[in-house]
């Protein structure tokens, strides 16, 4: 399944990035300085226009996947693109804060992303394996 493909790609990539860890130090780093004195942080990514090309082009097709399936890919892309905004121009994070919170929260979406990833592969790594046992 290419939208699968395309959404563990996607999760493999903001982990070889390492995104969440990334956002996760920040935070921490500002919320252990004093209110007054913390400096403005950014996280800018280029992440490109069709990042999610599979899923553009097939989003209309989502009800031919399982339910479940289809709930996890629709999770998937919406909390990723909660995070793009954030971090790319014109997003909070983007431009730059000082308030911890900020990248707290974007951590939390993009760790929401990551576990709807997760629980896809999990799910078509076991249905793949029935199918060739099957086939066996």
């Amino acid at each position: 399944m290419a939208i699968v493909a395309e959404v563990l790609a996607l999760k493999n990539i903001a982990e070889e990035r390492t995104y969440l860890l990334g956002l996760t130090e920040i935070a921490e780093a500002l919320r252990a300085l004093p209110e007054g004195e913390r400096p403005i942080a950014s996280l800018q990514v280029r992440i490109p226009e069709h990042y999610c090309r599979v899923y553009v082009a097939n989003v209309g097709k989502l009800g031919y996947l399982r339910p479940e399936d289809a709930q996890l890919v629709v999770s998937f892309y919406q909390y990723v693109d909660s995070v793009v905004q954030d971090v790319t121009e014109g997003g909070h994070i983007y431009q730059g804060t000082n308030d911890p919170d900020t990248f707290t929260e974007a951590a939390t979406v993009l760790q929401f992303a990551l576990d709807a990833a997760q629980k896809l592969a999990d799910r078509h790594a076991k249905t793949s394996w029935l199918g060739w046992r099957q086939k066996s």
